[in-house]
């Protein structure tokens, strides 16, 4: 195996080669040229066709476990070398942060094709064996018998699974992981209780950080972190699930994210996730409903139009006038900046 094909969201955008002990990323002329296209690494921007030393080496193992006792273990499991990253890449690199794929070339028609698609639902007693033996054995991270592998970043022995529907699962192919899962370190106490407290004390001072929890499985405890890149990233079907997951994690209005997609508008997503718009109309859409009843049927559709027009109306009068007021306020203060007198020496 001399070279890996790159995919971003499911589509083919490059190939990592590995010849004479050289790296180089190679950017796919149709995903430079692609509406919307990102580079895998701001690091590596699609202005160049192709990428190759330092910075390249440094992405890569970026994205494996900064854990030399888990590199090993893979090392050995998979038969490459501890010392390469293109080599570890290649047996783990199907699901890695940035919602980027590196994909062994026998499989990629498969893999682009979705006939690897897969779930292996399993259960909160499977999911607890797991992680002892991921506590017992830090590059455990997945059985012999699983599909799909999974690489992410950190020193820490974790697992990755997919939730839908209340279910845990392991998946392949296409098909990205959820949740991570952290056991806790023997070294540590209530180490997952900590670092979940940690992240909601985070979350209390409106900083942006996963959403997280503490959860048993079994007769083992972890830390549940919500993983939403590949849906950031446009991967996979939009649900509603999906939707109010990736809510949470970003503390969005999961209304206003429904709403921006059914009016075509992603702008209108970040317009109302703070003052809560979608939100606040439907409640106060909720309250007409339950106080008009079937009389809501009378009212034919010009007036509703209407009646709409004139409220949003209002509304941009009143979104202007403060935007006035907080330009001139801007403009007064600078003004005033600039009229202090210099301080004497």
């Amino acid at each position: 195996m001399t070279h890996l094909a790159i995919l971003m969201n499911g589509v083919e955008a490059g190939r990592l080669d590995y010849e004479r002990g050289r790296l180089t990323l190679t950017y796919a002329e149709a995903w430079r040229t692609r509406r919307g296209a990102v580079p895998v690494s701001l690091s590596m921007p699609l202005t160049a066709e192709a990428h190759s030393g330092a910075v390249l080496e440094a992405f890569l193992w970026g994205l494996l476990p900064d854990n030399e006792l888990i590199i090993r273990d893979w090392a050995s499991k998979f038969q490459v070398s501890a010392r390469q990253p293109f080599g570890l890449i290649g047996a783990v690199g199907e699901d890695c942060a940035g919602a980027v794929q590196f994909v062994q070339p026998e499989r990629l028609d498969s893999v682009i094709s979705g006939d690897r698609d897969g779930i292996e639902w399993i259960g909160d007693e499977e999911i607890g064996a797991r992680l002892a033996d991921l506590r017992g054995n830090k590059g455990a991270w997945r059985r012999s018998s699983d599909q799909g592998q999974f690489s992410l970043a950190g020193a820490q022995p974790k697992i990755a699974l997919i939730q839908q529907g209340g279910r845990w699962g392991v998946p392949s192919g296409r098909v990205p992981t959820t949740h991570i899962l952290k056991p806790p370190s023997a070294d540590i106490e209530a180490q997952a209780e900590n670092e979940h407290f940690c992240l909601s004390l985070l979350r209390r001072f409106d900083l942006p950080v996963a959403t997280s929890r503490v959860h048993r499985f079994g007769e083992e405890i972890a830390i549940v972190v919500e993983r939403y890149e590949y849906f950031e990233a446009g991967g996979g079907q939009i649900t509603l699930e999906r939707l109010h997951s990736f809510a949470r994690a970003v503390r969005a209005d999961p209304n206003g994210l429904v709403a921006a997609i059914m009016i075509g508008s992603p702008e209108f997503a970040l317009r109302s996730a703070d003052n809560k718009l979608v939100a606040a109309f439907l409640i106060t859409l909720q309250e007409f409903d339950a106080a008009g009843g079937d009389d809501l049927k009378r009212i034919d559709t010009t007036t509703y139009l209407n009646a709409f027009s004139e409220t949003f109306e209002r509304l941009l009068d009143e979104a202007r006038r403060k935007a006035e007021l907080e330009r001139m306020t801007l403009e007064r203060m600078g003004n005033e900046t600039l009229s202090e007198p210099p301080e004497e020496d």
